[in-house]
């Protein structure tokens, strides 16, 4: 998804193309401490034909939201981000040009299937259940459109 600050000319959109961002400066994912999420959105931009101009660096997306509400850029974050959003930002759909999705996975213990944390990751995820060599394991694919 795309987040933009609430006052942003492109917020009163319905969706937005990833290209629709090429002019605006972005907060972007750490290179070092968010490898993956960096890579994902520098993947994104480019399958659009730009790199995009990043302003601001940060580790956490929660981080990168609270840059964007200040007013520094806009962003691409994880679709499961819009549920703890300020009221400073606007989280819009993409259409991109390539499927934007992001991994996650928790093992657990065998004994642990029923622990309250992992029935919540389950319940909040999506996700499916697989079993592996005596532990169990806990994945789920969450979007970034």
């Amino acid at each position: 998804m795309a987040v933009l600050p609430r006052g942003h000319p492109l917020a009163r959109s319905a969706s937005l193309k990833v290209l629709d961002l090429a002019d605006q400066p972005f907060i972007m994912y750490s290179s070092i401490s968010a490898f993956n999420l960096r890579a994902h959105v520098m993947f994104a931009c480019q399958a659009a034909g730009f790199n995009p101009s990043v302003r601001q660096e940060a580790v956490q997306v929660q981080t990168v939201i609270g840059l964007v509400e200040s007013g520094l850029g806009v962003a691409l974050v994880p679709s499961v981000s819009h549920r703890h959003a300020p009221d400073g930002v606007v989280f819009l759909p993409l259409h991109a040009a390539t499927e934007l999705g992001v991994a996650l996975a928790v093992v657990t213990r065998p004994q642990a299937a029923t622990s309250p944390a992992r029935r919540g990751f389950s319940s909040s995820s999506g996700c499916r259940g697989y079993r592996r060599s005596g532990s169990s394991t806990t994945s789920a694919s969450t979007g970034s459109r």
